[in-house]
């Protein structure tokens, strides 16, 4: 690692699937040549990194806490365009995960189960986003007024607690109002993307809007400049897809062509 630090590295990757968290040296996170950078597993990230050249960023389980890495502050990564956030795992409740990266332009979340069970939310402020991908249930916020850069965005709004029985812990009611109030949660969202030509919809994200057909009716698209619309299917799911004719009126408009896509 020394030698790589030596040498100017640009692209670096770790892979750590075993017992304990791996430290890597201070002098890691500044690094001035750095321009990629890729974490896999528990690895320990300073509060701050200072990557000057920084383009890319890939963390793989990355532990929300209190003492580890702010990614509310890239102010030490300038140049940071691409941020990638897998399998997200905080075990606080209400937890606020907030990104402030100005020069942001492809974001991609997927938040695992414990995000659902201590209620947490995510709060971006990217001005310049391009791309988005979302995976989870946490509440997502966008603190500029739209998004007007954005291209493309893609939702996977789901909650594991749903497929469980009556009776299990963790238990959601996907009438109730604690879901429903999720759901309406998201379509606020959806308003700081409205000037995205290509939406996806994962099918589980399509079933949860169309348990309130009354409020897509009550409200027009924010979607005026949608050309393509995907539902995605994932492998295990049927190959018979209904899609209700609420959410379809919402989103579709005479220039809007719809695909189905795994």
């Amino acid at each position: 690692m020394r030698y790589a630090l030596n040498h100017n590295v640009q692209e670096f990757t770790i892979y750590w699937y075993f017992e304990g968290e791996f430290v890597l040296p201070e002098t890691f996170y500044t690094c001035t040549s750095l321009t990629a950078l890729q974490l896999h597993g528990t690895i320990k990230l300073p509060k701050f990194l200072a990557l000057p050249a920084l383009r890319s960023l890939h963390l793989n389980e990355f532990l929300m806490t209190k003492d580890s890495f702010n990614p509310g502050n890239f102010s030490g990564c300038p140049n940071l365009e691409t941020l990638e956030l897998i399998d997200i795992i905080c075990l606080e409740k209400d937890k606020t995960l907030f990104i402030n990266a100005p020069n942001l332009k492809r974001l991609q979340f997927f938040f695992g189960q414990s995000s659902i069970i201590y209620e947490h939310k995510v709060v971006i402020d990217a001005p310049g986003l391009i791309t988005s991908e979302y995976t989870g249930l946490p509440l997502l916020q966008c603190l500029s007024d739209d998004l007007a850069c954005v291209d493309h965005a893609y939702f996977d709004i789901h909650d594991w607690n749903i497929s469980k029985d009556e009776g299990q812990e963790g238990f959601v009611d996907m009438y109730s109002d604690e879901f429903r109030e999720r759901v309406l949660g998201f379509m606020d969202t959806l308003k700081k993307f409205c000037h995205a030509k290509s939406l996806t919809l994962s099918l589980e994200t399509v079933e949860a809007l169309a348990i309130f057909p009354a409020f897509l009716d009550e409200n027009r698209s924010p979607f005026a400049n949608l050309k393509y619309l995907k539902i995605k299917r994932k492998p295990w799911q049927s190959n018979k897809v209904r899609i209700p004719g609420c959410v379809l009126n919402y989103f579709l408009n005479s220039s809007t062509m719809l695909e189905l896509c795994e």
